[in-house]
């Protein structure tokens, strides 16, 4: 149990390390949600707003493709509370935004440069907290 709790500590401290790294990442955020939880619950949060992030990618770049509105603003919807609660503030705010934005209409239109630019934000978010959090599997269960 207390090598767990060690691995556990080193964790967040490599993941805290990286994550001040990423450009709109609010640390003072992330440090709130540790305050109010364990430092393993927070690494578990993370670890599932990763896989979701990862899951969220395939159905964005399909309703892009597709124009369909509804697909990407249900996952773009998915992302924004926990992107916001975890520090990436400026991604969850553009989560909340675009879903607003796309719930609106049943084609994307002239969103699709949005889109785009939402997707790849998402992708770079994603490869981020690979390289920031590799132990992440270990979180999930």
């Amino acid at each position: 149990m207390k090598e767990q709790q060690v691995n556990t500590e080193n964790d967040l401290v490599v993941v805290c390390k990286q994550l001040k790294t990423l450009s709109g990442f609010d640390s003072h955020a992330f440090n709130h949600l540790l305050e109010d939880t364990t430092a393993s619950t927070v690494l578990r949060i993370l670890a599932r707003f990763s896989v979701s992030l990862n899951e969220a990618i395939p159905a964005l770049e399909r309703g892009s493709n597709s124009g369909e509105s509804e697909v990407v603003w249900k996952a773009a919807h998915k992302l924004a509370g926990s992107a916001e609660m975890l520090g990436f503030k400026e991604f969850g705010k553009k989560s909340k935004d675009l879903s607003w934005q796309l719930k609106q209409t049943d084609h994307i239109g002239d969103s699709g440069e949005e889109v785009a630019s939402y997707i790849a934000q998402a992708r770079q978010l994603s490869s981020h907290l690979e390289n920031a959090f590799p132990n992440q599997k270990n979180y999930l269960s």
